[in-house]
């Protein structure tokens, strides 16, 4: 369950200490993934109300 992200490890990790399963990981990972590229990977404090739901 390595990205090349150390955030996405991070998160991956935190979502195992906290006994998500490993499919759920994935998945959670793959959709943040992919809104950071959607967004030009953009911090989260720079989008407005509109980008952020």
């Amino acid at each position: 369950m390595r990205t090349h992200s150390p955030f996405l490890n991070h998160i991956g990790e935190f979502m195992l200490t906290k006994q998500y399963s490993l499919t759920a990981v994935d998945t959670y990972l793959k959709w943040i993934s992919f809104y950071t590229h959607f967004h030009d990977k953009r911090h989260p404090a720079s989008l407005g109300d509109n980008e952020v739901i």
